[in-house]
């Protein structure tokens, strides 16, 4: 029979005996070169993609659940929505990728390289990224929740509406401090408590730069784009840059008695 596969540009119209022999074939692609070919919602799930070379490959809608791509070369790639769903990324470089909502829920990506990455709106909830390389990635409203980070490469991340919530972040570079963040709330509240200054959570700078921001805008008030510094170095109110004027109150005070934090104690 003739099965025409979705791997286009690689497998397709090939001729297999069965659905079980095109299966066993996809699952074993350990160091395929796949270098700009168009996966656009293939379906590889548990295969084998062992130091696999996905240079600028589009990978649209794929379903990679369960599959092993340790060593993999995927710079540059582009897929929005693809699915990683506990998958194997270790050494994995994934530079300059394109990979907004993808769901790596659960996936190890442990030593993985992810430099200028753009993971915007993606799910990383409990995904391993022990000394993973962040450098400059793109993380806005990413779910990290329990994601481990120990050791990893924070430096220059854009965190903004990003939620760490349980994340593991003991030895990770380019974080503020827990102290810092709770002075932090504690200068803000008291100053709105005064009057003389205001929270507006709708713009970065309100129409008085000197007396109204939102959070990101008072942690750096003299930056046109302050969020991706603020969100560093207050990682557990950035989950709150998007958020209401009453929600933003509500997480001031929550992280200025200590009750509410993403650091380790």
């Amino acid at each position: 029979m003739t099965i025409a596969t979705n791997i286009q540009g690689a497998f397709c119209n090939v001729d297999f005996e069965s659905q079980n022999q095109l299966n066993d074939f996809i699952l074993d692609l350990k160091g395929h070169v796949f270098h700009g070919n168009d996966l656009t919602y293939a379906n590889l799930t548990n295969a084998n993609l062992i130091g696999a070379n996905l240079y600028r490959t589009t990978i649209v809608g794929v379903n990679l659940t369960g599959t092993d791509l340790s060593d993999a070369n995927l710079k540059e790639v582009s897929g929005f929505g693809a699915t990683f769903t506990g998958s194997c990324l270790e050494n994995a470089d994934l530079s300059e990728g394109q990979l907004n909502t993808a769901d790596f829920q659960g996936a190890s990506l442990v030593g993985a390289r992810l430099i200028y990455i753009s993971l915007k709106e993606s799910n990383l909830a409990e995904a391993n990224l022990q000394n993973a390389n962040l450098n400059f990635a793109f993380l806005q409203k990413a779910n990290l929740t329990s994601a481990d980070l120990r050791g990893a490469d924070l430096s220059n991340v854009e965190l903004s509406g990003a939620c760490l919530t349980g994340a593991k972040l003991e030895g990770a570079i380019g974080l503020g401090t827990k102290k810092g963040e709770i002075e932090f709330a504690k200068k803000l509240l008291a100053i709105f408590k005064s009057r003389k200054g205001y929270l507006e959570m709708d713009n970065w700078h309100g129409e008085n730069c000197k007396t109204t921001h939102c959070l990101a805008g008072w942690a750096f008030p003299n930056e046109t784009f302050p969020g991706a510094q603020a969100s560093r170095m207050y990682p557990t109110l950035a989950q709150f840059f998007f958020k209401s004027n009453e929600e933003a109150m509500d997480a001031l005070r929550a992280v200025a008695s200590g009750e509410l934090s993403v650091f380790p104690n």
